[in-house]
């Protein structure tokens, strides 16, 4: 890896498929690019590192029961249905009977660790969450709250 010149914004040239590409360096620290693609660097656990505290009112608007709305992620056409719970000041959510994963907040109304994925809870006004979104690499997926 070559650093660029002291004129230009510091960048790094990487031989990559038999040629090279510059990159800038201060770009580098979470996402970095190729071929015009984003390749994110990290481990799930450094989710925790930048968790915040939700209060317990607001994680208590999230429990109940969602069902996946059109478009639909599986193929068999069956709608996923999640389940979220709250212990303590911990957030659960469920899928398909998947066992409960405890989720990681980032902001008040977004999440993570659903297998992986990504959570983010709506509603319409104070009362509680109406909606969520399934937050996957093939796009983000609705679930709206069981009657």
């Amino acid at each position: 890896m070559v650093v660029g010149s002291k004129t230009k914004p510091p960048v790094a040239t990487e031989k990559i498929g038999g040629r090279h590409e510059e990159q800038d360096v201060g770009a580098t620290a979470g996402v970095r690019e190729r071929h015009g693609l984003e390749h994110w660097v990290g481990k799930a656990s450094d989710e925790k590192k930048f968790e915040i505290k939700v209060p317990a009112g607001i994680l208590a608007k999230y429990v109940g029961t969602y069902v996946e709305q059109p478009k639909l992620w599986s193929e068999t056409l069956v709608p996923r249905v999640v389940e979220i719970t709250v212990s303590g000041d911990t957030l659960f959510g469920e899928m398909d009977g998947r066992g409960k994963a405890p989720l990681v907040a980032a902001t008040e109304t977004e999440f993570s660790g659903l297998y992986g994925l990504g959570v983010a809870f709506t509603g319409n006004g104070p009362g509680r969450a109406e909606q969520l979104f399934v937050k996957h690499v093939s796009g983000n997926y609705r679930f709206t709250r069981k009657k």
